[in-house]
């Protein structure tokens, strides 16, 4: 953040320096792109999955769930679920729980392939973990944000992809959930 304000050193003088919640998250972004950017590739691979053909982005949207609600090293598949369905995606488009159950199976199958170890799906638990703490980080901060998502944020996404859907020329089905926003 002191780079961006374009200090490089420190300084005696009575300047007074302010950081906005902008400059917070343009920080945190660049750290996880920076810093981490080597999980990019790995991130794409492990949202891509096992298929080349799948009818649901499975896997993509349970890293994803990593992203909304409170921050958590792990989550129950249930959790899992739930983050989903608050995820701007089509109702069509997210997984029934037995395509989820069978992708958080798959992940150390996956993982293997690649060569890494960064999520463990623990059956008796029913509960994913993320094992690295700086992919946690990673899967927060790896695209920019100005603010929390906002609503308005949230529709401008949920609209662009209503747009492709509709391009497709699939048919659509909404679902809204309307309730107390969560504390954050």
């Amino acid at each position: 953040m002191l780079l961006r304000k374009s200090i490089t050193a420190r300084q005696d003088s009575q300047k007074r320096i302010s950081f906005t919640e902008t400059d917070a998250f343009d920080a945190l972004h660049a750290v996880a792109t920076e810093k981490f950017g080597a999980f990019e590739g790995i991130y794409e691979r492990l949202s891509r999955g096992l298929r080349k053909q799948r009818k649901y982005k499975s896997y993509e949207l349970i890293l994803s769930s990593f992203t909304v609600g409170e921050l958590s090293f792990s989550l129950t598949g249930s959790e899992i679920a739930e983050r989903i369905r608050e995820l701007p995606v089509a109702a069509g488009d997210v997984p029934p729980a037995s395509i989820i159950a069978r992708t958080l199976s798959s992940l150390s199958t996956l993982q293997a392939k690649m060569g890494i170890d960064l999520l463990e799906w623990c059956e008796q638990d029913g509960r994913l973990y993320i094992v690295e703490p700086t992919f946690l980080f990673y899967l927060r901060w790896r695209k920019a944000r100005t603010a929390y998502p906002s609503w308005s944020v949230v529709m401008d996404d949920l609209l662009a992809r209503l747009s492709s859907v509709n391009a497709q020329g699939r048919h659509l089905t909404l679902t809204f959930n309307v309730g107390k926003p969560s504390a954050r």
